[in-house]
């Protein structure tokens, strides 16, 4: 008996430092891999770019070959973990049939959806302008969503819109670009410019 419980004994000893070189081993494997010592071939982490380019300019065409959007940046880079783009100065340009072109610039900006969203941030700017360049309105906010192919564009901060004489403070502006419609969550305030006769 003595024998066996000596087995028994050489048997626990093998497990246990099977068991302790496992774990000293999966341990070394992830402070490796979290530190990109070691990574798996054609491995690409989600918060690192695949591709980015410099200055693009992206032109949008619609099934007739007529230019609907355009979109320039100073640094585009693509991010396959997300499947997203993330822009840096991005100036999108909507032509909306017929009518003006409407134009948006932000400091930052997101595509997703298959570059069918834009999400804008920091300072951005909407304004659409006549042919002969005199301003229709021009809109200002913190951050805005557009569906690009919708011409729509939506947000819950604070707009300042300037349009002819009137200047408007609201929460929250939703845009039927298409329809030329503006609607507001809350209205804060509005200064109308009076017309002062020569």
């Amino acid at each position: 008996m003595k024998a066996f419980g000596e087995t028994l004994s050489a048997w626990r000893l093998v497990l246990l430092l099977i068991l302790l070189v496992s774990g000293l081993g999966s341990a070394w494997l992830l402070r490796s891999l979290e530190s990109g010592r070691v990574r798996p071939p054609g491995h690409v982490p989600f918060y690192e770019p695949d591709m980015y380019m410099t200055h693009p300019e992206i032109l949008t065409m619609d099934e007739t070959g007529r230019l609907v959007r355009r979109l320039v940046a100073e640094r585009l880079s693509r991010y396959p973990g997300e499947n997203t783009v993330e822009l840096v100065r991005p100036r999108v340009t909507l032509l909306q049939g017929a009518r003006q072109p409407l134009r948006v610039r932000a400091e930052q900006g997101w595509l997703v959806s298959g570059d069918q969203v834009a999400f804008l941030h920091g300072d951005v700017h909407l304004e659409q302008t006549t042919a002969g360049g005199e301003s229709v309105f021009s809109a200002r906010t913190e951050r805005v969503g557009v569906l690009l192919d919708a011409e729509y564009a939506q947000t819950g901060a604070e707009v300042a819109l300037h349009r002819g004489r009137v200047q408007l403070r609201a929460l929250g502006m939703v845009a039927h670009l298409g329809e030329g419609r503006l609607e507001f969550a809350r209205h804060l305030q509005t200064r109308i410019t009076p017309v002062r006769d020569e």
